[in-house]
């Protein structure tokens, strides 16, 4: 199973150019996943009326204890909404 590194770890075991790939590669994910969370917040607010009143937290339904195959997990995530 892929597991992510930190940016700290990668740099202890890989060479200058691998660890290179890998941080774009990191970084490219993080800004995709702000991009994602700053549309998702704003169909929230902007289209339903309602306020952010914290960050989403996710609880895990089933993951690799529970299910052998990893397109089967399932992830539940709770937005802390206050209706407007």
């Amino acid at each position: 199973m892929d597991r992510l590194m930190t940016i700290g770890e990668l740099s202890k075991v890989c060479s200058a150019d691998v660890f290179k790939r890998h941080r774009l590669r990191l970084e490219e994910r993080v800004e995709r996943e702000s991009k994602l969370l700053d549309h998702v917040e704003r169909l929230i607010t902007d289209d339903n009326g309602h306020e952010m009143t914290g960050l989403p937290s996710e609880r895990y339904i089933s993951g690799p204890t529970v299910e052998t195959d990893p397109s089967k997990y399932q992830t539940e995530v709770v937005w802390p909404l206050k209706e407007g």
